[in-house]
Formats: C-alpha cells, structure tokens, sequence
C-alpha cells in the first residue's frame, strides 16, 4: 500500500487518507481561484516525457515525467529526475489525482466517462468545421 501524503500547493492543503491502496479519500482542498488556474497551466505545460543525459556513458534517452528515478538503458547508472519536500512540482498534483482515481471498475468507468467527454469534443470540433 502506498502511503499518501498531505499534500501543499502555493497555499492549498490536500490532506490525504488511504483506507486502503485503492480508494484515497480528499478530505480538505483549499486553493484561490488565481492559484488554481497557476497549476491548472502549470500542468498543461507539462511535457509527458523528458530527456536526460547520463552523467557516466554520455547516453542521451528519455523517461516519463512523473518517475522520481530512472536507469541509464546503456549503462544501468540510477538518476534522480525530481525533488523530494524540496518545492511542490505539478508531477504531485498528478499523481494525487491518479491515486483518487484507483484502479478496477471504478478507474474503468471513469476511462469510459473521459473517452465519451473526448469524442463528443472532437464531434463537436469536425461539427465546428463543417460551418
């Protein structure tokens, strides 16, 4: 079971609680409507992936945002990518929301909710056009 804990962003306390693995509870979300809107872009301009160099071999790869620690795939040397209790990254908030989201059928109809939202958009979108 992976421990959650409180998270802070720019003045927003997230507190939360696992009654097990799969189902975090968020009990206290407190943020301005200027600081959301800040991490809302702040996700958003969030690359999925990023490139590092390692620091023994000179192996340019790539690696998804959220990992905290990735392996040089020539080499095998470990590099962290993100800070701990440092400063507040948006990769937090991410996986705050992953977390809340679960997995099993639940995580499944939440999938299915998210394509309907996305289709109907990109109907809408090829409607727009047509005019």
């Amino acid at each position: 079971m992976r421990q959650l804990l409180p998270l802070i962003w720019r003045g927003c306390r997230i507190k939360t609680c696992c009654a097990d693995s799969s189902n975090p509870v968020v009990d206290q979300l407190r943020i301005s409507h200027e600081d959301y809107l800040d991490l809302v872009r702040e996700i958003h301009k969030l690359p999925r992936q990023r490139e590092t160099i390692c620091l023994d071999c000179k192996t340019t790869f790539s690696y998804l945002t959220l990992d905290t620690y990735v392996k040089c795939p020539h080499c095998g040397r470990q590099t962290k990518t993100r800070s701990f209790g440092g400063y507040n990254e948006p990769q937090d908030v991410i996986e705050a929301v992953l977390a809340w989201l679960g997995d099993g059928p639940a995580f499944d109809e939440l999938m299915r909710r998210r394509n309907e939202f996305f289709d109907r958009e990109l109907l809408d979108e090829s409607l727009d056009d047509d005019d």
